[in-house]
């Protein structure tokens, strides 16, 4: 029987270069011949019907109430983690998504609902082994933003300043109930952010059996 996988995740704010990172993570592992078949990389919303749905609503192209909208988000995370995530660490991969659920939580909350409602639609959702956090100034994700063609549903100064505020109610709720969740500084070019990412995720991948 396969050794199950470990799971990671990389959170923060629209602008926050979470992509970026995912994919320096992406280019570290292969420079060191890392077995990239064992290694998943992942993203929410996912590529799935409802994924694609939420990302047209993010867009602007379709109109969706806040509750309507965390039913998909909530649809969307039971299809990847039953079709993509669960399969692939019970294989023994390694899993690095680019969002999960704390993204959910703080967004959801700072548009005004409830945590207890929110974490009640994701009972069986699959806890990461790791997630990590990019503490990216308000003003550097911004500048990022400002370089893409036009701005998603929250990607407004007032709705990052909340959410951010959210996502620092949230980690110290999940930290008590047990899970490993580490913010790390996004300040400063996309290399420093990368070393401070990985002092945390090799240990992990070191814990990798032949």
């Amino acid at each position: 029987m396969n050794q199950r996988g470990k799971f990671i995740v990389i959170e923060g704010l629209d602008g926050s270069g979470i992509t970026e990172q995912v994919e320096l993570l992406k280019e570290w592992l292969r420079h060191r011949d890392c077995d990239l078949s064992r290694i998943v990389f992942t993203h929410e919303p996912s590529e799935s019907p409802v994924g694609l749905l939420l990302r047209m609503t993010l867009l602007g192209r379709l109109d969706m109430d806040e509750e309507t909208l965390a039913l998909l988000f909530a649809a969307d995370r039971y299809d990847h983690v039953n079709r993509f995530i669960r399969p692939a660490l019970e294989k023994g991969f390694y899993v690095v998504s680019d969002r999960y659920y704390l993204s959910f939580y703080a967004y959801q909350t700072a548009q005004g609902l409830t945590l207890e409602w929110l974490r009640a639609l994701g009972t069986t959702w699959i806890r990461p082994d790791l997630t990590l956090v990019l503490d990216t100034p308000l003003e550097q994700c911004l500048a990022s933003l400002d370089k893409r063609p036009s701005r998603e549903r929250y990607e407004q100064e007032p709705i990052l300043r909340r959410t951010w505020e959210e996502f620092q109610r949230m980690i110290p709720v999940l930290v008590s109930e047990g899970e490993q969740i580490v913010t790390i500084s996004g300040a400063g070019s996309a290399m420093a952010v990368q070393q401070r990412l990985l002092e945390h995720v090799v240990p992990l991948f070191e814990q990798e059996q032949p």
